[in-house]
């Protein structure tokens, strides 16, 4: 929840995001994930094929989705983010 009691899923679904624009949303994905030092706030987005795309160009031969794994990403991301396994 935000400072607002409102879950950031619930700004991202089209026709709930009432007062809330594109950028804001944005930036609530990408920037409100700061209370924990283990991690860092995204510096980049991705959608899955523009990741595999840049593995792939950069020489990976299989790019996949990552199955969410709590003890190596932040739980709190797992709604935002897009993960993939490339191997070389």
């Amino acid at each position: 929840m935000d400072g607002r009691g409102v879950h950031p899923q619930a700004l991202l679904r089209p026709g709930r995001a009432v007062g809330v624009g594109g950028l804001q949303r944005h930036d609530l994905a990408f920037r409100d994930q700061d209370d924990d030092p283990t991690y860092t706030p995204h510096l980049w987005a991705y959608d899955h094929e523009k990741l595999v795309q840049l593995f792939t160009e950069a020489g990976f031969t299989t790019v996949e989705p990552w199955t969410f794994d709590p003890t190596m990403a932040n739980p709190k991301r797992r709604w935002s983010s897009v993960y993939v396994v490339a191997t070389k």
